[in-house]
C-alpha cells in the first residue's frame, strides 16, 4: 500500500476528508511513521530482520566498521575464520564502558586476531584488537527496522 493511500485512509478514520484539512499530510505521515516504528520495535525478531552469516569482513589495520543498526546479537553465535583457514574461533562482545576504561589505561594491544566486538556510541562496531589480517566474523544478528519513505 502506498503512503498516499495510508494517509487517505487515516483521513477517513479521523473524519478529516474535506479541505481545508484539520491535520496536515506531514502530521499524518508522522503519526503513521510513529505507529509503524512502535509496532516494529515491539515485535521481537522479525524473520526478515534476521541474518545469520558474515557480520564483518575485516581488513588488516582497520578496527572500526559501520553496519546497519543492530538490534541484537546472539552472543553465543559470534566467531571468526581467518582468511585461508577453516577453524572457527569464538569472539566475545565487550561493553563499551569497559573497553573505554581499558583504552584510557594506555595499554594498547598490538594488532592480532580479533578477540572482542565493541558497539560504539555512534552504533558503529570496533574489532578489538585491531585485526592483523582478513577475518570473516560470523554472527546471528537482528537488525532494527528502518523507517518507510514518504513516497
Amino acid at each position: 500500500m502506498l503512503v498516499s493511500e495510508m494517509i487517505r485512509r487515516l483521513r477517513v478514520a479521523l473524519s478529516d476528508e474535506e479541505q481545508p484539512y484539520k491535520n496536515s499530510s506531514a502530521r499524518l505521515m508522522n503519526m503513521l511513521q510513529g505507529a509503524y516504528m512502535d509496532r516494529q520495535l515491539q515485535s521481537n525478531y522479525w524473520d526478515f530482520l534476521h541474518s545469520r552469516g558474515t557480520f564483518i569482513l575485516t581488513e588488516a589495520g582497520t578496527a572500526n566498521y559501520t553496519l546497519p543498526t543492530v538490534k541484537d546479537i546472539d552472543e553465543n553465535s559470534i566467531y571468526y575464520i581467518k582468511d585461508g583457514q577453516t577453524a572457527r574461533i569464538p569472539i566475545y562482545l565487550k561493553d563499551y564502558a569497559l573497553w573505554a576504561m581499558e583504552e584510557a589505561s594506555g595499554n594498547a594491544d598490538a594488532p592480532s586476531a580479533p578477540s572482542y566486538l565493541v558497539e560504539q556510541p555512534d552504533l558503529s562496531w570496533k574489532v578489538d584488537p585491531i585485526p592483523d589480517g582478513i577475518y570473516q566474523i560470523y554472527a546471528d544478528v537482528w537488525y532494527r527496522p528502518s523507517e518507510f519513505a514518504s513516497t
